[in-house]
């Protein structure tokens, strides 16, 4: 009975995509709709934070960013862009991790948002049950 319990309990522990996961990777996929408008010269920046859930007053830490700045995009067309981030962080499971994505003007304005498939909210990765792909579609920010 002892060694059937601990084989469960170790073949669950390589199962669990919290346990198994050591790379802090998530792969965005930036999904910007055909019925945005167009525009061009922008910057598409991606980030992915990491911050304790335990400590109230504590800021995220920036893990991982991509920036693209030569952002453009064009109306009657959807534009989607795939990138990975955090290949060289390890994830700890009792961390929280969340990605952003915003479209910026020359100013370096917020112009588009990404929300987790179109939905507002904190897009949570990696732990807690979070997925490790996700897809943002980018809106105008109002």
């Amino acid at each position: 009975m002892f060694r059937f319990s601990l084989f469960a309990v170790s073949l669950l522990a390589i199962s669990s995509p919290t346990l198994a996961q050591d790379a802090a990777k998530v792969e965005v996929v930036v999904h910007v709709p055909s019925k945005v408008d167009s525009f061009k010269d922008r910057q598409l920046e991606i980030r992915l934070y990491e911050f304790d859930p335990r400590i109230a007053d504590k800021g995220a830490t920036l893990l991982d960013k991509h920036l693209d700045k030569s952002f453009t995009h064009d109306a009657g067309k959807d534009r989607l862009v795939v990138v990975t981030l955090g290949a060289k962080a390890k994830v700890d499971p009792k961390m929280r991790y969340y990605i952003t994505v915003f479209v910026l003007d020359a100013a370096g304005k917020r112009t588009h948002i990404g929300e987790k498939d179109g939905k507002a909210g904190l897009c949570l990765v990696l732990t807690d049950r979070n997925p490790s792909k996700v897809t943002m579609i980018a809106r105008p920010v109002r």
